[in-house]
């Protein structure tokens, strides 16, 4: 099996926050700005590739972890082919405290963060079945 090309920012100018958008104009031309205040919280959420989320997503297993848009450069896949995604940190608790910890799944705030973005493009690229609740809420 190949590995993924190197996950790029997936944010479109367009759809950022003011924040997002310097984060996108500095990372186009290589330079690091604050990696580690954007964020996504994850569960379960079990990665293949060179990138750091990989080794931290494997040693977090089904306990909620948050990622930062720094350990999400790189390559990186979803182990498994669906990712159920949703906006509401009550469903994520609420599955946890049932003892569901099976299916890998992301929770993104409002808006959904650059970080968030990122996860969820990269690994829409590399093949996986994003499968998103929104709460109904009107799409950003």
């Amino acid at each position: 099996m190949t590995e993924t090309p190197r996950n790029e920012a997936p944010l479109s100018l367009e759809r950022c926050t003011p924040a997002e958008a310097w984060r996108l104009a500095w990372d186009e031309h290589g330079i690091d700005c604050d990696s580690v205040s954007s964020r996504v919280l994850v569960r379960n959420q079990r990665l293949r590739g060179d990138a750091a989320c990989v080794r931290l997503t494997e040693a977090a297993g089904p306990e909620p972890l948050r990622l930062t848009w720094r350990s999400l450069s790189g390559t990186f896949r979803a182990e498994d082919p669906e990712v159920f995604v949703c906006e509401n940190s009550s469903v994520l608790c609420r599955g946890l405290r049932a003892g569901y910890a099976g299916t890998p799944g992301g929770l993104y705030e409002r808006p959904p963060s650059a970080a968030a973005m990122r996860l969820l493009t990269g690994l829409a690229e590399a093949g996986a079945v994003l499968h998103i609740r929104a709460d109904d809420d009107p799409a950003v």
